[in-house]
């Protein structure tokens, strides 16, 4: 029996009214007030009571839940665990996990039979025996198997229906070991017969290679024999050409003889770049925007990468007006691209000796139809240069890397000045240290340049 909570509050509450009402008109009913508080509390305590039994009761129910829960699943483990172990019995006896079925026993038999009378159809391995065995197999075949052991006792049956072909077996692989004793004789045979016929070959090239040997020997000694006369004939050519050098000796100073006399008659100028260069090419086109140019000088005319030009035009009068200066970037096989460089030339007045500045003119660029020149670049020959003097003005370079920029750029540097000479690097002191080299370049119509010209073209 269960009382309602509500119930008991709204009872209490019309008790508790009746009892102020009573207490209100009778003016002192104290006692009633108390034995229905005493009901109250009684019937309070019974409810907490009933709670506490019913809350025993489904404790218990819940561990009875929680038993049978994991009676449950060990119970079904042990039947995981049973069909798990139920299909490997299966997969043992029939390869598969899915259930048994007598008659595949039966196939499995035949298709085994079958595969036995193939392997032991020959006529050699037959015999009465087999046949009888292979009958009496048959008449169980027929039915069906109830246990292993049967299917046991048959693949027993069989088993023994073919031993009696192994001593058989044993005499034929007699028969084949001797056959292949018989082989490995002729065998034999044939490898000595080959070995001699080596034997032979060897002996031949044996004495092919004293042949050879012995050629070589006569080769050796005709190789001595024409070395001995090249050395003949060196001796001679050293000798003529001893002779030639003193007669050019000669002929060298009959020639100082007639210069110093032509100098006496003719004075000639010393000769600036300026003057008596002429163009290597030309500007093709210029890409102002950003600083490149074409010119039309390749790789087949030997130039190379980093080279330096002056830009110049011809002007009224046939004068020069040198614009700046461009460098190579790329070489193509007949055109090469070109970097116009803001940088100022110093050029040199022959007549005054005055050095100045040529400032790069905005507004007169270099343009299509420009020609360019460089003491460093001769698409006919290599130009060959001298160095007059032994003292540098400059700090960027010394004489020995000045010489190899030169060769780097495909020029060639000579020690003195001949009729082969293409320019004079007049350093400082050159006509007082080397007055008489000094004068054979004016002589000779030699090109000079000054050592700021060449910096300005090998890059400083």
């Amino acid at each position: 029996m269960s009382v309602s909570p509500v119930g008991n509050r709204g009872m209490l509450s019309e008790e508790a009214e009746r009892n102020g009402l009573m207490a209100k008109g009778a003016g002192g009913g104290g006692q009633i007030y108390m034995i229905a508080l005493i009901f109250a509390i009684i019937v309070i305590c019974g409810l907490m009571g009933l709670i506490y039994h019913f809350s025993q009761e489904v404790e218990e129910i819940t561990k009875k839940h929680v038993s049978a829960q994991k009676k449950y699943e060990d119970e079904r483990d042990k039947t995981k665990d049973a069909i798990r172990e139920r299909d490997e019995w299966r997969r043992l006896i029939s390869g598969s996990p899915q259930p048994l079925d007598p008659n595949n026993y039966t196939n499995v038999m035949d298709e085994a039979a079958a595969k036995l009378e193939e392997i032991l159809k020959p006529n050699w391995v037959q015999d009465a025996q087999f046949s009888e065995d292979i009958q009496r197999l048959n008449i169980k075949k027929k039915g069906k198997y109830d246990s292993i052991g049967e299917l046991h006792k048959d693949l027993l049956n069989e088993l023994q229906a073919v031993i009696h072909v192994i001593p058989r077996l044993q005499r034929e692989r007699e028969k084949a070991r001797k056959e292949a004793e018989n082989i490995r004789k002729e065998k034999d045979q044939i490898r000595t017969k080959k070995d001699e016929e080596i034997r032979k070959l060897r002996n031949e090239l044996t004495r092919e290679q004293d042949k050879a040997l012995e050629q070589a020997r006569q080769f050796d000694a005709e190789k001595k024999r024409l070395t001995d006369e090249i050395a003949r004939l060196q001796a001679e050519k050293n000798k003529v050409i001893q002779d030639f050098k003193i007669r050019e000796a000669r002929l060298d100073s009959e020639i100082t003889r007639l210069q110093q006399r032509i100098e006496e008659i003719i004075k000639k100028e010393k000769k600036s770049f300026a003057e008596a260069s002429t163009a290597d090419g030309e500007i093709l086109f210029t890409e102002e925007r950003t600083g490149y140019a074409w010119i039309d000088i390749g790789k087949k005319h030997g130039l190379r990468r980093g080279t330096r030009f002056e830009t110049f035009q011809f002007i009224k009068g046939g004068r020069q007006k040198l614009k700046g200066m461009v460098e190579v970037k790329t070489v193509e096989e007949e055109i090469s691209q070109v970097a116009i460089l803001d940088i100022p030339v110093k050029v040199t007045n022959p007549a005054t000796e005055e050095t100045y500045l040529v400032q790069p003119d905005p507004f007169d660029p270099i343009v299509k139809g420009d020609l360019i020149r460089s003491p460093l670049f001769d698409a006919e020959e290599v130009p060959t240069f001298v160095f007059l003097g032994s003292k540098l003005s400059g700090k960027l370079y010394d004489l020995p890397e000045l010489q190899r920029k030169i060769e780097e750029f495909g020029g060639n540097v000579d020690r003195n000045v001949t009729i082969d000479t293409d320019f004079v690097v007049a350093l400082e002191g050159a006509e007082e240290e080397n007055p008489d080299e000094f004068r054979n370049a004016v002589q000779f119509g030699v090109i000079f340049l000054r050592e700021e010209e060449l910096l300005d073209f090998v890059g400083r």
